[in-house]
């Protein structure tokens, strides 16, 4: 009984050590794909390098050039500029006030005419009707 015994811990101790074994080639293997993952993304950065630096200091300098023509405006222009951006901001909007009191005095205009067509029209609707009859209710002779 003990001979067949042993003969089945060595059986077990084998597979463990296969399963032992397999565990460490299975992560090792994902250990070397993450490392080459890892020296590819390095590898394009770095190479990214040399094209980016470049592009980011020309958008530097030019916008370095539109700030410096800013700065060579004259605060009295600047000022002028000011004062005639709001001299136009206020016509603009009294335009605007003075359409809308047109707008809202052509509507009650609009709006008595045709509440006074509307009252003739009635008027004149009652009287066609009295002297008129439902078409269904005229007798026809045979």
């Amino acid at each position: 009984m003990y001979n067949s015994f042993n003969d089945f811990l060595i059986s077990l101790e084998a597979s463990s050590r296969y399963l032992e074994e397999e565990l460490y080639s299975r992560s090792s293997e994902k250990n070397d794909l993450l490392l080459t993952l890892f020296i590819i993304s390095v590898v394009i950065i770095v190479l990214s390098l040399p094209i980016l630096f470049p592009a980011v200091n020309s958008v530097n300098k030019s916008k370095d050039r539109v700030l410096a023509l800013f700065v060579e405006i004259p605060n009295n222009f600047i000022t002028e500029l000011g004062k005639r951006c709001e001299v136009f901001l206020s016509s603009l909007y009294s335009e605007e006030q003075q359409e809308e009191e047109v707008k809202s005095e052509d509507l009650d205009s609009v709006k008595n005419v045709i509440d006074k067509e509307d009252g003739a029209n009635m008027q004149l609707g009652m009287k066609r009707q009295i002297g008129k009859q439902a078409r269904n209710s005229s007798t026809t002779s045979k």
